[in-house]
């Protein structure tokens, strides 16, 4: 269920219905920088930040497996036929759950993941920072109560 649904749809809003959010800085000043200009940088950062860490993870839990062999070994692994893309010569251009590449020099290496991300700290920073630039809470940002008293 998306969050249109939930309160009723979208609808279209004449230009002479909106409001623009601004403080004024000069006295009758029309237009002025949003109310949001401190923090949107730092939106799109934090947005950034965990499309990375959720693609790391994604990575991650692939296991992959290289197989290292001499030039000329045959591969146990690789299909002969070319017609169905898994050929010899195919170059690795995604990586999946399970999988073991052949690169040369007969040898078996295993993806070592890293266990360590500070990914909390730093998002749960951006947020608390996007919050103070918006004038309002961490807990009213987020809705995420765990450290209110």
């Amino acid at each position: 269920m998306t969050v249109s649904a939930l309160v009723g749809g979208s609808a279209l809003v004449g230009w002479n219905d909106l409001c623009h959010l601004y403080r004024p800085l000069r006295w009758g000043q029309v237009r002025g920088i949003t109310w949001f200009a401190p923090i949107l940088l730092n939106g799109r950062e934090a947005q950034d930040l965990f499309d990375s860490a959720l693609m790391q993870a994604r990575t991650q839990a692939c296991f992959a497996g290289f197989r290292k062999s001499n030039p000329g070994d045959p591969n146990p692994f690789a299909t002969k036929d070319a017609a169905d893309g898994a050929g010899d010569s195919q170059k690795v251009t995604r990586i999946e759950p399970g999988m073991i590449v052949d690169i040369g020099n007969s040898d078996m290496v295993f993806a070592q993941p890293s266990s360590q991300s500070q990914f909390g700290t730093v998002y749960l920073a951006a947020m608390q920072a996007m919050a103070a630039g918006a004038g309002i809470t961490y807990d009213q940002l987020t809705g995420d109560l765990r450290q209110a008293n």
